[in-house]
């Protein structure tokens, strides 16, 4: 391998590197959206009043939200800073949360379900 070959594999490396510790799971933002969160929003004239719960699973966290009063399919959520998302299927559909934390017990974002988006706020209990 030549010098300016080497050059570009280091420089590769850097960036790869670089790029990781970006888009990493935050420790900091993981923690403090572990627990459960009290959701109010709506979407295209209908509510969303549920409980999500998010929780530790080995280097990530994953998320569902409540189904009348129980816990189902937990799915990989997403944490870079103090962005989070996590989707939840609600058997009449899917809905996709895009949050942000704005304290350690405050969040607010888009729901997107079948093409409408809306918004919620979100509480942690």
């Amino acid at each position: 391998m030549t010098r300016s070959e080497r050059t570009g594999v280091a420089t590769l490396m850097k960036s790869l590197l670089l790029a990781f510790a970006i888009f990493a799971v935050s420790p900091a933002a993981s923690a403090e959206i572990i627990g459960a969160w009290k959701i109010h929003g709506s979407v295209f004239f209908n509510a969303v009043d549920t409980t999500c719960h998010f929780k530790a699973d080995g280097p990530g966290v994953v998320a569902t939200c409540e189904y009348y009063g129980k816990l189902e399919n937990f799915t990989q959520a997403t944490i870079a800073g103090n962005k989070v998302g996590w989707s939840w299927d609600a058997h009449q559909a899917v809905l996709a949360f895009q949050g942000t934390l704005t304290s350690d017990t405050a969040m607010k974002g888009e729901i997107i379900v079948r093409g409408f988006t809306g918004s919620f706020t979100a509480t942690k209990q």
